[in-house]
């Protein structure tokens, strides 16, 4: 996390929106279910509720609806959607939404339109591509989201965005999910002719059979703002132990991508094919027996930091800060914790080269951190 400088109605009631989510929907990128004007609100909790199961209240409901998930484990759940609807948990609490190894946890169909916020989604198994989530020519918003534990034999064990979708992280965790197959990518996100922003979000702890163990960009469009890529592992040949991109247009800006693991072709990120532009994004710190952080050309906006080019990097410019050949710079960050705010951050130790790297200003850093605390920062 780099500092800079010295120093919507009733179905919003259950969180506090945070203003990532308010400037995404003001400039439209994080477009919201179509409301109905006779839309009903069905609630889901184990005694005392309209349902008890998630999946009966989905077939209950209409386009436009709002299902309230109220605190507590709902396992077993492996439900599919393919009209709009608002799915809201508890940003206090948040419910479970566990498949318990049966299947994909949130499947979402061609042309419906999902809102869903403060939910745990876990448990997904899936012996194709998508564990916890699909999202198949839909739109699906995640809001303090977490999806973690869920397996895939394919791509995208976390979530798996395909066909056109358009899907939307904010203040949510991508973390713990597992894809098992060799030469298969993307443990924490997949993104295969899709468009997938993740705002305010941290990937963490992710692993991949082959390459992309945190986000594996095949085709489509991937931006990644305000966010932390961490702890991720590519097993395979293909590297990328953070991101892989192989086919995608990747935009990584204000991201510290750290502490991620590859076989080889760099543990932090990999640019096989495609194009890739990076705004003061951190890069230091992966492990790899190759080009430890990043592999690929890239296109600098500058403000970067480069902790090991290695042979193949090419792209950066005088205001980056990279390391010569042969040498490393040590980013000194935290370990990935509680620094404030709803996702876990890295939080730059003194001396680390993170710290007022970037002007105060002319250098279009957004107004807030990942944390939600505006720029510059108190000393």
């Amino acid at each position: 996390m780099l500092r800079v400088g010295k120093a919507f109605d009733a179905r919003w009631r259950v969180r506090t929106v945070g203003l990532a989510v308010i400037a995404l929907v003001v400039a439209g990128l994080m477009p919201l279910p179509r409301a109905h004007a006779q839309a009903s609100t069905l609630t889901v909790c184990a005694t005392g509720c309209d349902h008890t199961e998630l999946a009966d209240a989905v077939a209950a409901s209409s386009g436009g609806d709002v299902i309230e998930i109220l605190p507590g484990s709902y396992p077993n759940t492996s439900v599919t959607v393919s009209h709009d609807l608002f799915l809201i948990g508890d940003a206090g609490a948040p419910p479970i939404l566990d498949a318990s190894g049966s299947g994909v946890v949130l499947t979402v169909d061609s042309g419906a339109a999902v809102w869903a916020s403060d939910v745990v989604v876990t448990g997904g198994s899936n012996d194709g591509q998508g564990g916890g989530i699909v999202v198949d020519g839909a739109t699906l918003d995640l809001v303090g989201v977490v999806v973690e534990g869920n397996t895939s034999v394919r791509e995208g064990a976390g979530i798996f965005a395909t066909n056109g979708a358009t899907v939307s992280l904010v203040d949510s965790t991508v973390r713990a999910n597992v894809v098992s197959r060799n030469k298969r990518g993307g443990g924490g996100i997949a993104v295969d002719g899709a468009t997938v922003s993740v705002h305010s979000s941290t990937v963490s702890g992710n692993t991949a059979g082959g390459g992309g163990g945190g986000i594996y960009a095949m085709s489509g469009d991937v931006t990644v703002v305000n966010s932390t890529v961490s702890g991720n592992e590519a097993k395979g040949s293909d590297g990328g132990g953070g991101i892989l991109n192989d086919g995608g247009t990747l935009s990584l800006d204000f991201v510290t991508i750290t502490e991620n693991l590859g076989k080889n072709a760099a543990a932090g990120i990999r640019n096989r094919n495609g194009e890739v532009t990076i705004h003061g994004t951190v890069v230091a710190g992966n492990q790899s027996t190759s080009d430890k952080d990043c592999q690929g050309g890239f296109q600098s906006i500058g403000y970067n930091i480069v902790g090991s080019a290695g042979l193949g990097c090419p792209g950066f410019g005088e205001t980056d800060l990279v390391a010569p050949p042969g040498q490393a710079i040590d980013p000194l960050l935290g370990a990935l914790g509680d620094n404030g705010g709803p996702t876990e951050t890295h939080f730059p130790l003194p001396g680390s080269p993170a710290i007022d790297f970037v002007p105060t200003s002319g250098a279009g850093c957004p107004a807030f951190d990942q944390r939600g605390i505006g720029r510059p920062a108190p000393p």
